[in-house]
């Protein structure tokens, strides 16, 4: 029964979401939307309805505020603490500070942010031990495809900077970049890494400054 109330509910606001009267209220609408999914354990329908609450909030930077959290605490819960601690900050620059969470959120962000530098230096050692380990054909084949992922990830760095003000992390964005990272850090297009820097680190921990 519950389920079935849950239903006819999220039919009727996606249906006033659909309604121009109601396009200044869509911001309140999907976070509802997501809160329901969220109760029904529905995580990535949760998710990709609080994305669309803070797409669509345009004059109410605490709903954005609130829906970023959501974000936050549900990635912070399943232990992605990358996403998480992006959300989280996305939640500093648009909750009040007045908020009487604001902080408690405020140290949880600096925590996170701590740990998840952390985790990134230890990913990036393992990244470099890895590499240096590899044949010196197969070394420089390698280091040549990180230099044009690096150059691919800088240019869309630029295009995004352009548009950085509505810049929302996407969900889906977030896990794809996860996925590539959980193979080779480097790959990750979410860290500003620089391909000289990337080199060097190479190069020192093999002993070999010659590339063929």
């Amino acid at each position: 029964m519950l389920k079935n109330n849950s239903t006819a509910i999220e039919k009727d606001l996606l249906k006033m979401s659909r309604e121009f009267k109601n396009t200044d209220y869509n911001d309140v609408i999907f976070f509802t939307l997501g809160e329901i999914e969220e109760k029904e354990k529905n995580i990535p329908q949760a998710l990709t309805y609080y994305n669309l609450s803070v797409r669509k909030s345009v004059s109410n930077p605490n709903q954005k505020a609130l829906s970023f959290l959501k974000m936050a605490e549900i990635n912070f819960d399943l232990t992605n603490y990358q996403p998480a601690e992006a959300y989280y900050d996305s939640t500093m620059q648009f909750l009040d500070t007045r908020h009487e969470a604001y902080d408690d959120l405020k140290i949880k962000t600096d925590n996170l942010s701590g740990l998840v530098e952390h985790l990134e230096a230890i990913a990036t050692q393992d990244s470099l031990q890895m590499v240096a380990a590899m044949p010196d054909k197969q070394r420089s084949r390698f280091i040549g495809e990180i230099i044009e992922q690096v150059k691919r990830d800088e240019e869309s760095a630029k295009i995004a900077e352009q548009q950085r003000q509505r810049y929302i992390p996407d969900q889906n964005d977030i896990n794809r970049s996860k996925s590539r990272g959980s193979t080779f850090y480097f790959y990750n297009p979410s860290k500003k890494i620089n391909s000289f820097q990337i080199i060097i680190s190479i190069y020192v921990l093999v002993g070999n400054y010659n590339i063929d």
